[in-house]
């Protein structure tokens, strides 16, 4: 059977190159059964805030928001958790980050191993560094954009976190207000 010329196209363009890798959630759980999906990272927040002393009449509420299945109520629900989240200090949203994401183990290299084999600029939406535990690279953030650029020329090998990096909380994209601080950045939207 004959190949796609699509095909041979992309083959071509991974020989020159020319290509990013960009991947998102599927990766993080083909390579570990504890990443949680973005509606679980929500719920737990959540139940964090619950924790913190969020009344139940707020849960229930953000809990509604995340049984609807429009993509804006998620991204309310989200918005609010992070914002009670930071209500509490840094240091709250980034413990809760941390406990999330700190320990996620790799159970399953495959996936990245044949990404990183690639060796062409890989690019993810996940605030885990499972990439990174495969690979041996280290991260960088939409907000450190002379990195990025270097990051993106292969410069300098490393993974580059479009949402954030658990472990840099102020980069972490994950309500309306983070998202307006990426579509406000003229470098990242550049790289986009």
């Amino acid at each position: 059977m004959a190949k796609e010329p699509i095909e041979d196209d992309l083959r071509q363009m991974i020989h020159d190159k020319r290509v990013v890798v960009v991947v998102g959630a599927g990766v993080s759980c083909a390579t570990t059964s504890r990443a949680p999906s973005w509606r679980g990272l929500i719920e737990s927040g959540m139940e964090r805030c619950r924790v913190l002393g969020a009344n139940e009449e707020w849960c229930k509420k953000i809990g509604s928001f995340l049984a609807d299945s429009d993509p804006d109520m998620l991204l309310a629900a989200a918005e609010l958790v992070a914002k009670r989240l930071w209500k509490g200090g840094e240091s709250e949203f980034a413990r809760w980050l941390r406990d999330t994401f700190e320990k996620l183990s790799v159970e399953r290299p495959e996936v990245i191993q044949r990404l990183v084999a690639l060796d062409l600029p890989l690019v993810t939406t996940n605030y885990d560094d499972l990439i990174e535990k495969v690979a041996g690279l280290r991260s960088v953030t939409w907000k450190e954009p002379r990195k990025v650029t270097r990051s993106l020329r292969g410069d300098d090998r490393r993974v580059l976190h479009l949402h954030g990096h658990w472990d840099e909380p102020d980069s972490v994209v994950l309500g309306i207000r983070s998202y307006e601080d990426v579509k406000n950045n003229e470098h990242t939207q550049a790289v986009m």
